[in-house]
């Protein structure tokens, strides 16, 4: 009887079992791998979720309000499913979501003092526009709006607006797919390179300074009561 008559039909999930083991591979090596910026990572993802904490029992005024703090909780979830991923090997998934880390944590500080445009996102499904936010919390009015808050005599920046949307730039391409952004023409595909790995870690990082520093310089409380519910930052602060 024929040989291939006589084989076990595929059940399909072949290839999904070989990835599995690569994937495992992949992350046990990640985390074997002494890079400082592991440590760093999680530690400022556990700050962006107390940022949350302290605007919902420190600043909240309105119950708007109080529906915008936890944004930071899907801030701090995404950023660890970027990292996780990212130890995986799957560098692109690692990517959108760290989009979605950095327009979730500008908007939250955006829509904190907009409630209308808020309850239009949340209940109208009304986009929010990236150019405008990092427009917004980079202009002239709101930062003297900000300093007047804080009891500044002068305004001062509160993100890399650059930076921002530089990678909002990068991290759109690999979204909608942009050629340049393939992977799947890689011989190295699908394992783990100790090289994207550091890079990632490092992008994840640039970008939750860059929220963390937002979030302290419009918050006073987050400012004044960050290093008390996280003690660990003050050395990278």
């Amino acid at each position: 009887m024929n040989d291939q008559i006589c084989q076990k039909p595929s059940d399909g999930l072949e290839v999904f079992r070989k990835l599995s083991a690569q994937f495992a591979q992949n992350f046990t090596t990640a985390l074997n791998t002494k890079i400082p910026e592991v440590g760093r990572v999680e530690l400022k993802s556990r700050c962006l979720a107390s940022v949350g904490e302290l605007l919902r029992d420190k600043c909240a005024v309105s119950n708007t309000q109080k529906q915008i703090a936890p944004i930071y909780d899907e801030v701090f979830a995404d950023c660890i499913c970027s990292m996780y991923l990212a130890a995986q090997g799957l560098d692109k998934p690692a990517q959108l979501v760290l989009r979605r880390v950095l327009e979730l944590g500008l908007a939250a500080a955006y829509l904190w003092d907009q409630p209308h445009v808020f309850w239009g996102w949340k209940e109208f499904d009304q986009d929010l526009s990236f150019t405008e936010i990092a427009g917004y919390l980079s202009s002239q009015a709101y930062l003297r709006f900000v300093a007047s808050e804080n009891g500044a005599s002068e305004p001062v920046p509160l993100i890399d607006v650059t930076l921002a949307r530089n990678e909002y730039r990068a991290l759109s391409n690999t979204v909608h797919g942009k050629v340049s952004t393939f992977e799947s023409p890689l011989i190295d595909r699908f394992r783990h390179s100790d090289v994207d790995w550091k890079a990632h870690l490092v992008r994840l990082e640039s970008i939750q300074d860059l929220l963390l520093n937002l979030a302290r310089g419009r918050f006073a409380a987050v400012r004044e009561r960050l290093t008390i519910v996280q003690p660990q930052i003050v050395p990278l602060s």
